[in-house]
């Protein structure tokens, strides 16, 4: 069997079932899901605060953080979809 054959395999694996395995697998979703819903609900108590230089500094650090990392998953959906499709 060839790397290529074993790579093969692995990509038509059936994903695994379950709530667990799923929240396992795409726990970033939540966090970026949670991120969201944060800024939408408490908007006016965040931006409030951007005068000082600490909370608006953490504001920027944590969604640039939340950005990157989730189109790192997508980008990992991306080629998952293309090892699939072929």
């Amino acid at each position: 069997m060839t790397s290529k054959d074993l790579i093969a395999c692995a990509s038509e694996r059936p994903a695994p079932r379950g709530l667990a395995s799923l929240l396992r697998a795409e726990w970033f979703f939540l966090v970026s899901a949670a991120s969201a819903a944060a800024f939408a609900l408490f908007e006016d108590r965040l931006f409030s605060r951007l005068d000082n230089p600490l909370i608006l500094t953490a504001i920027l650090l944590w969604l640039f953080v939340v950005a990157l990392w989730s189109s790192i998953c997508v980008v990992r959906h991306a080629e998952s979809l293309a090892r699939r499709l072929g």
